[in-house]
């Protein structure tokens, strides 16, 4: 694992590096021979661990029907448990800390079942639904369910939740086709009404994340990646950011970095505001105008990651077989953790 940046200066406050590339500290934290580590990852300080969800998984009946596992596992000696949650969410994918030690998150639901967003009592594993459908629009009535909501962020008083809504289920086989706009949606905690946030067009609106001041929402857009195994090399593999408003609409976008490698996942602040972003080659991280500061090479890409220790100093990696611990300089922001 090796740091490359056009400065020593940046990789020392990032990463305590000196001017050696191989001087990043960095220890395999758990590793197995299934994908356990894939999205999720949530610090959980109560107990010392780390939340992830699992790449998909097929359950062992003959059916061919897919799962998602979902764990936690202890930043400090590797023991991984599962988490039984009930009921189970289908599917789940990214998540966010709700406080107590326990999370909120997004799951994608299984063939006409829709997905949604749960909370998830880490202690006894009940998941109570918050939401897993929206009013119908367009003339039509009743409910319409979302496409595999992928990637959830608190705003900045904690009294709305930012998601992305995907159709990757649908292009990975295990959900009925698309009925929702594939776009980030914003849900008021005290009315329950869910809107659309930002009144742009995304192929895949993937990862979502809230800078530490709260002015700030940043989303990746991972359409290079179909979700079928092809590529469309004409679509985006960007991060965005907007200007996040009190109702919850997201303006002003800008187009930041690109992915050269895989595709742009999961997101993370430091408190500073530098973002890191998990890529096919590892972790980029940019400054919040959008400047590439530095890239952390990983063999097998990362996923997502989160911050996490007793000081949220350690930047925890999810590498699917491998979860990866660096120590860096600086401290994760409250409120993505």
């Amino acid at each position: 694992m090796s740091i490359a940046s056009n400065s020593d200066a940046v990789r020392r406050a990032l990463f305590g590096s000196s001017t050696s590339d191989d001087a990043v500290k960095a220890r395999v934290v758990a590793q197995f021979d299934w994908p356990f580590a894939h999205e999720g990852p949530v610090w959980l300080p109560s107990t010392g661990e780390v939340f992830c969800t699992s790449n998909q998984l097929e359950v062992d009946d003959g059916t061919g029907r897919k799962r998602v596992a979902i764990s936690a596992v202890c930043l400090k000696t590797g023991k991984i448990r599962e988490v039984q949650a009930e009921p189970y969410p289908e599917m789940a994918n990214g998540a966010t800390a709700a406080g107590g030690g326990n999370v909120v998150l997004c799951y994608q639901g299984y063939g006409d079942v829709g997905g949604g967003i749960c909370y998830l009592d880490m202690a006894s594993g009940e998941s109570r639904s918050i939401l897993s459908s929206f009013p119908c629009g367009c003339g039509r009535s009743g409910s319409c369910f979302f496409n595999s909501p992928n990637d959830v962020v608190f705003n900045a008083d904690r009294t709305g939740l930012w998601f992305t809504d995907p159709a990757y289920g649908h292009k990975q086989g295990f959900r009925t086709g698309p009925q929702a706009q594939e776009t980030v949606y914003y849900l008021d905690g005290a009315t329950g009404i869910v809107i659309p946030a930002a009144n742009h067009c995304f192929y895949k609106p993937n990862g979502v994340l809230l800078s530490p001041d709260g002015k700030t929402v940043y989303v990746t857009d991972t359409g290079f990646e179909k979700g079928d195994g092809t590529k469309d090399p004409n679509a985006p593999r960007h991060i965005y950011a907007f200007d996040a408003q009190p109702g919850g609409q997201l303006l002003n976008k800008r187009k930041l970095l690109g992915a050269d490698v895989g595709i742009p996942d999961g997101l993370k602040c430091d408190t500073e505001g530098n973002v890191y972003i998990g890529t096919g080659d590892g972790v980029t991280v940019m400054s919040p105008s959008g400047e590439l500061l530095a890239k952390l090479l990983v063999e097998g890409g990362v996923s997502n990651l989160v911050f996490g220790g007793q000081d949220l100093s350690t930047l925890v990696l999810c590498n699917q077989t491998r979860m990866i611990a660096v120590e860096t300089s600086v401290q994760g922001a409250l409120g993505n953790d």
